[in-house]
């Protein structure tokens, strides 16, 4: 019966010493530079300050303002050139977002 609970301690103690330690692959790899010399991280600025959001007019997806795609008129931003297209083709550019 000893040697059963000393077996079933040693069990507990190395599943919660395993638990502890980050595996390999859930361990983030170092991001390459830009060429521009900034982080390749995408919407992180190197101070760590938060990055202003803008929301895509046609999907409603937030992406950070620089990655943004503006619209002529500047008032409103898409996620992608495929998006301000449609929005453009379907007449929908002049039109002010509602409340939600």
């Amino acid at each position: 019966m000893k040697l059963m609970l000393m077996l079933l301690a040693l069990g507990a103690v190395l599943w919660l010493w395993r638990g502890t330690r980050a595996a390999p692959s859930a361990q983030v790899p170092p991001q390459a530079p830009r060429p521009d010399g900034s982080s390749s991280t995408r919407g992180a600025p190197a101070n760590g300050l938060p990055v202003p959001m803008v929301e895509c007019a046609f999907c409603d997806l937030h992406v950070p303002r620089a990655e943004a795609i503006e619209s002529p008129n500047r008032r409103q931003h898409y996620c992608c050139e495929a998006h301000r297209i449609e929005h453009l083709r379907q007449g929908r550019s002049t039109a002010t977002p509602g409340p939600r």
